[in-house]
C-alpha cells in the first residue's frame, strides 16, 4: 500500500539533473539583460461555458456565413452540455464546501475559481478574509515587512512563499486595494513590496521550484524596471542569473520527459523523478516559466524553449492519464467485487482531476498571455484532456465525496485538500478556456 501511495502522488523530493540542449537555449538568451517592461493582467471573466448561441443577424457576407454556419455547428457539440451540467455542479459545491474563513490556502483556491470579487457568505470580499486573519509583520532592520506565515499540516496558510500576493495580482486586484489589519492599513502594491524587499539574493535547487510563485508575481513588476535591487537584509538580488537559474533547473527536471517522448513511452510512471518530485507535479513551476520564457524583451529567443514546455504538458497529459486509467483497471475493474475498489477510484480519480486541471490551467494560461497558439492536434488533445477531467469530476460525484467532504476531511485531511482546493484549477481551466479549443 505505502508503494501505491508512494507511485501516485507528487511528494516534495527535488533533484537537480544535468542540462540539455534547451539549457543550452535558455543559458544563450539569458546572457545579456533584456529591458523589462511593465505588464500589467487583465481582468479574467466570469466562470461560463463557451456561448452555444447562433448569431442572430442574416449574414451579409461569406464570412459571416460561415461564422454563423460554424456557430451553429458548435452548439451541438455535447461537449459544451457537460461541461455546464458537471463545471456548474463542481462549481456549486465548491461555493458549499470551499469558503472556509479559517483556512486562508483554501480561500485562494475558491478565488481562482471564481474571480476576485469572490464574498463570503457574510458579505465580506474574500481577499479581505485572507489578508486581514493570515497577514503578519517582521522587522527587518528598521523596515516593517508584510508577510503570510507559512501554516502547518493541519492549517496551511501561505505553504509557498507569495502564492496570495501572486494569485490576488494575477487575479486583477488593483495594486492600490486597501486591506485593514491589526488597525493598519496596507495596500496590494506594499504586499508586493514585502516581496521585493524578501526576495532572497541566493536560491539553492531546493528553493527555486517553491518561489515558482514569486517569480510569476515578479514578471513585469521589477522594482524600477530593473534586474538588481537591495532587499530588506541589505544583500544585492541580481534577479535575471535567478532567472536563469530557474530557467534551467526546469529544463533539467523535465529532461526524463523529453526522453520518454523521444522512446515511444505512453505511460509515466511517476516515482517522485524530476518535476514529479515537485509540488502539483510541477505545474505552478511550469506556469512561472512559461510566463518568462516569453517575455518580449528576450525577442523571442527562448520560443524554443518555451515550446518544449508546452509539449511537454501535452505529452504528460496523455501519460499520466494512461497511468492512472491503467491503475484503475487494475485496482478498481467496472466489475470488481472488491470492497477497496470505491477507495482506489476515488484516490486515482482525485489524483486525475488534479492533474488535469493543473495541467488544463497552465496551458489556457500560455493562450490567455498570447505566448501560445494550439495546433489542430493540440486542439484535439486539448479536448480529450477536458473529457478525462470531466469523467473524473464524475466520479468523485458519483462517490458521494463532494455531496459530503467530512468524512474524508476527517480521515484523510490532505485528500479533503485536494477535493475540494485543487478542484479549483479544474474550474479555473473551464473558465479561461475558448471555444476553439473544443473543437472535435
Amino acid at each position: 500500500m505505502l508503494r501505491f501511495f508512494r507511485l501516485i502522488f507528487d511528494l516534495p523530493r527535488l533533484s537537480f539533473l544535468v542540462l540539455g540542449i534547451l539549457g543550452g537555449v535558455a543559458a544563450v538568451a539569458l546572457a545579456h539583460p533584456p529591458t523589462p517592461r511593465p505588464f500589467s493582467l487583465p481582468t479574467p471573466r466570469p466562470f461560463s461555458p463557451p456561448s452555444t448561441r447562433p448569431l442572430s443577424a442574416n449574414p451579409q457576407t461569406a464570412q459571416q456565413k460561415r461564422i454563423a454556419d460554424e456557430k451553429a455547428r458548435r452548439a451541438k457539440d455535447p461537449l459544451v452540455r457537460r461541461i455546464q451540467l458537471i463545471g456548474g455542479s463542481l462549481a456549486s459545491s465548491l461555493i458549499q464546501h470551499g469558503l472556509d474563513p479559517d483556512n486562508p490556502w483554501m480561500l485562494a483556491h475558491m478565488l481562482l475559481a471564481f474571480g476576485k470579487d469572490l464574498r463570503m457568505p457574510d458579505g465580506k470580499p474574500v481577499i479581505e478574509r485572507i489578508v486581514e486573519s493570515a497577514l503578519q509583520f517582521r522587522e527587518v532592520k528598521g523596515q516593517k515587512i508584510p508577510y503570510f506565515p507559512k501554516g502547518d499540516d493541519s492549517h496551511r496558510i501561505e505553504p509557498h512563499p507569495f502564492m496570495h500576493t501572486k494569485i490576488m495580482l494575477a487575479l486583477g486586484v488593483p495594486w492600490d486595494y486597501r486591506f485593514k489589519v491589526h488597525g493598519q492599513s496596507v495596500t496590494l502594491g506594499q504586499l508586493h513590496h514585502g516581496l521585493v524587499q524578501s526576495f532572497p539574493a541566493v536560491l539553492n535547487e531546493y528553493q527555486i521550484p517553491e518561489f515558482a510563485w514569486a517569480f510569476e508575481a515578479m514578471y513585469g513588476r521589477l522594482p524600477n524596471h530593473a534586474w538588481e535591487w537591495i532587499n530588506a537584509e541589505g544583500q544585492k538580488v541580481s534577479f535575471l542569473p535567478l532567472l536563469r537559474s530557474a530557467l534551467l533547473q526546469l529544463e533539467a527536471d523535465t529532461r526524463f520527459l523529453r526522453e520518454l517522448k523521444k522512446q515511444g513511452v505512453s505511460v509515466i510512471q511517476k516515482n517522485r523523478q524530476g518535476v514529479h518530485a515537485h509540488a502539483c507535479g510541477g505545474m505552478h513551476f511550469i506556469q512561472a516559466m512559461i510566463r518568462w520564457s516569453a517575455f518580449p524583451g528576450f525577442q523571442g529567443r527562448l520560443q524554443p524553449y518555451l515550446a518544449n514546455q508546452i509539449d511537454l504538458v501535452f505529452y504528460r497529459m496523455q501519460g499520466e492519464v494512461a497511468l492512472y486509467q491503467g491503475m484503475l483497471k487494475q485496482y478498481a475493474p467496472s466489475d470488481s467485487k472488491d470492497p477497496n475498489a470505491n477507495y482506489y477510484r476515488f484516490l486515482l480519480n482525485l489524483q486525475q482531476m488534479k492533474f488535469l486541471g493543473h495541467a488544463l490551467e497552465t496551458l489556457m494560461l500560455a493562450y490567455r498571455w498570447g505566448v501560445w497558439r494550439p495546433t489542430t492536434p493540440q486542439r484535439q488533445a486539448t479536448r480529450e484532456g477536458v473529457i478525462q477531467l470531466l469523467n473524473a469530476i464524475e466520479t468523485l460525484q458519483s462517490l458521494g465525496f463532494y455531496s459530503n467532504p467530512q468524512p474524508i476531511k476527517q480521515k484523510a485531511y490532505q485528500f479533503y485538500l485536494d477535493l475540494i482546493g485543487d478542484a479549483g484549477h479544474a474550474v479555473h481551466a473551464l473558465r479561461l478556456m475558448p471555444y476553439a479549443m473544443f473543437e472535435p
